[in-house]
């Protein structure tokens, strides 16, 4: 972030717009998404704003918008993705594994595309899954619209108002995130393991 930081103080006018639009975009693609911290690129974005840089109401247009536009991408190559899926070997553990994942995005795909944006490896996958998996394109857009758009403007005008302050606030989101969602995928995938033998047992 220091490095985004130190390029961008010295980039002035459509070209900081521009560099916006880039970095907005790379969120969600694997390996950019996982590089570029998106929390505090946002809070970047305020200050910048409050320093008189960029205007305030035009980074939020240029950046929501490339918020919107990129998972959009990132499904319709989940859509081709789909096809490569299909074509593995019907007995191959990753196409089990796979077809598994998108039939719970079948089912959860409503929170999963509005709450992916805030960590950075379901940011870069859960689109690119729904896509595969066939989800409804208007029902995917108007979610993940809803959550990206929430996403970025809490934290650009979270900038533009608490500055320094805010984009400390913004490093400890994503860790505290990680944090709560580990131990919970933990828990489930142990807890379908252990069940998952125990079902196969004939009832005596």
């Amino acid at each position: 972030m220091v490095d985004i930081t130190a390029v961008l103080d010295g980039v002035h006018g459509p070209v900081l717009y521009a560099v916006f639009v880039a970095l907005t975009l790379l969120l969600f693609w694997i390996p950019t998404g996982m590089i570029i911290p998106g929390e505090p690129f946002f809070v970047l974005a305020g200050i910048l704003a409050a320093s008189g840089q960029v205007s305030l109401p035009l980074v939020l247009i240029v950046i929501i918008a490339s918020a919107i536009i990129s998972p959009i991408g990132a499904y319709a190559a989940g859509r081709r993705f789909d096809g490569w899926i299909s074509s593995r070997p019907a007995d191959s553990k990753f196409r089990r594994l796979l077809t598994k994942g998108e039939a719970a995005l079948r089912r959860h795909g409503a929170p999963a595309a509005a709450f992916a944006c805030w960590i950075p490896f379901l940011r870069t996958t859960i689109p690119l899954m729904i896509g595969a998996s066939r989800y409804s394109f208007t029902r995917f857009v108007a979610f993940s619209a809803t959550g990206t758009t929430l996403w970025s403007a809490l934290f650009i005008i979270g900038g533009y108002f608490a500055g320094p302050f805010f984009q400390k606030f913004a490093i400890y989101v994503g860790m505290g995130l990680l944090i709560l969602l580990v131990p919970l995928i933990l828990f489930k995938l142990i807890r379908r393991l252990v069940r998952g033998p125990a079902a196969k047992q004939p009832a005596q």
